[in-house]
């Protein structure tokens, strides 16, 4: 009989919106797009679970708080 590995019992990091929520916002002023702009960038540390085991991994968030819309405002 052919045995898997063992279930890991850590947490998924969630999606995005629930890893901004606890996020450590930060101002950082950058270029794009030929202007310059302020926006807030948050780093989460996560682990990435694969066919190889896992891995220590990073998440970047970056959010604009000037935007007048959001990702889930389609324009609809």
């Amino acid at each position: 009989m052919l045995v898997g590995q063992p279930r890991i019992d850590n947490p998924r990091p969630g999606h995005p919106a629930d890893l901004a929520a606890h996020a450590d916002w930060r101002p950082v002023t950058l270029t794009r797009y030929g202007h310059t702009d302020t926006v807030e960038i948050a780093l989460c540390d996560t682990i990435r679970y694969g066919p190889f085991g896992t891995t220590a991994g990073r998440t970047v968030l970056i959010r604009d708080p000037a935007a007048d819309t959001s990702f889930t405002d389609f324009g609809d």
